[in-house]
């Protein structure tokens, strides 16, 4: 309902969603001015309101033409081409000062709060979208059928994925799911542009600050490089979006000192090039300082909200699991045929091969090979069997709840496959 980079006068405005949910009609206190945007689409008429809240109310008329100004600047490419793609026509538009928001609108109205980034000006915009228009564009995205759910804020989110192409902070669709070509779990800059302040705070001062890491690693993690494939040159890559000033203001006084050698901002780019991680090393240092928070978080060292924490298990657990699930697969499906080659090897051997792992350990093993169990039952004995039947029960049920020890399963199964290939490739006589 904001576009993330819009043109005021001779500035150029960014956005970005801090939260959303369904409005209450609290959300109208302490907002100094509210305008109205009328949307006629098919002779019906909506109203998107947009609230500014401003605590210095001195030259009151002054101030108010600048939010007038600037609303009109906001809703300008809303009605760009983007809207044509709802195959409806606009047929007048229209804002105009409110006293406070239509009250009858807040009924399962979805709130949004936005902050508005101009130059080193950091402002607060509050948006309520009344449930009937979230409902109309949900009866045009299928084609006249109403949906029978309830939910405007599922509505609200989902439309605007496929309309507008907006980056929700809720955990429904987190915006970089859109990527299919995506390839790696969340990124530290796209985990803090997406919760909340509060647990920003607890991420950069709780943690970052108190385990004692240096300015320079934090500040790597937000930029990298690639080599261009024709040029063969390398350019730096820094997302856009990246609030440095916020970032800034959490840190102690030396770690400021510190950042402002090397700042992170575009025009900064030559010094920046001189300290980036190339994309691939980029990409390991955010898993491994991703995989502390959320260890953090999972052994109750970093107390983050629910929101937060369901950020954690959506767009990195998960993509985590499903990433290792695969690799597991492929492991086990390029290796089947080495059970076949244990009746070449003495029966000794196979046996002390066997015994070399503990049955905890074989029970991550034969994860997702559960039919290749049996054909260890021959070389060992029938306690030993039933102990790795057991552990093998008792991590699949983890596995299932999304509790396993991931990075242990990977290591035992490649260790596993790597000494049972060299157990099958010895010659024997």
């Amino acid at each position: 309902m904001i576009p993330r980079k819009f043109d005021w006068g001779k500035n150029i405005v960014k956005s970005r969603i801090k939260y959303l949910r369904e409005a209450h009609p609290k959300d109208s206190e302490d907002v100094s001015f509210w305008y109205a945007l009328s949307l006629t689409f098919d002779e019906k008429n909506f109203y998107l309101q947009y609230g500014f809240p401003h605590s210095k109310m001195e030259k009151i008329e002054e101030i108010q033409s600048k939010f007038q100004s600037l609303f009109l600047s906001i809703i300008k490419p809303i009605l760009s081409s983007k809207w044509n793609q709802l195959a409806v026509t606009l047929q007048k538009s229209a804002s105009k000062h409110l006293e406070s928001p239509f009250s009858p609108l807040f009924d399962k109205a979805v709130f949004l709060e936005y902050e508005v980034r101009i130059n080193q000006t950091i402002l607060t915009c509050h948006v309520i979208v009344p449930k009937a228009f979230i409902d109309f564009l949900w009866t045009v995205d299928l084609d006249g059928k109403v949906s029978e759910s309830s939910e405007p804020l599922l509505h609200f989110i989902n439309l605007n994925q496929k309309w507008i192409g907006e980056r929700y902070p809720e955990p429904y669709q987190v915006y970089f799911h859109t990527n299919e070509n995506r390839k790696y779990p969340i990124l530290l800059f796209e985990f803090l542009s997406i919760i909340c302040q509060a647990d920003i705070m607890l991420t950069i001062q709780n943690y970052f600050v108190a385990n004692g890491m240096k300015t320079i690693d934090l500040q790597k993690l937000f930029f990298y490089y690639k080599s261009d494939p024709v040029t063969h040159e390398n350019k730096l890559f820094l997302d856009e979006d990246f609030d440095e000033i916020s970032i800034k203001k959490l840190l102690p006084p030396g770690m400021k000192n510190e950042w402002d050698l090397f700042p992170v901002h575009w025009e900064n780019r030559t010094g920046l090039m001189s300290i980036a991680y190339q994309f691939d090393e980029f990409i390991a240092k955010n898993r491994e300082i991703m995989q502390e928070l959320f260890d953090a978080c999972k052994n109750g060292k970093i107390a983050y909200t629910s929101q937060t924490r369901y950020v954690l298990y959506s767009e990195f657990e998960k993509l985590l699991l499903e990433e290792t699930l695969t690799e597991l697969k492929n492991i086990n499906i390029a290796n089947l045929g080495l059970f076949l080659k244990l009746k070449e090897v003495p029966k000794a051997n196979v046996q002390q091969f066997f015994y070399s792992f503990k049955s905890d350990d074989l029970g991550f093993v034969f994860l997702d090979w559960e039919k290749e169990l049996s054909k260890i039952q021959s070389f060992v004995s029938k306690k030993f069997y039933e102990e790795v039947s057991e552990d093998l029960a008792a991590k699949s049920l983890k596995l299932q709840k999304q509790v396993l020890d991931l990075n242990s399963l990977l290591t035992i199964k490649k260790k596993f496959v790597s000494e049972l290939i060299l157990l099958t490739s010895e010659e024997y006589v």
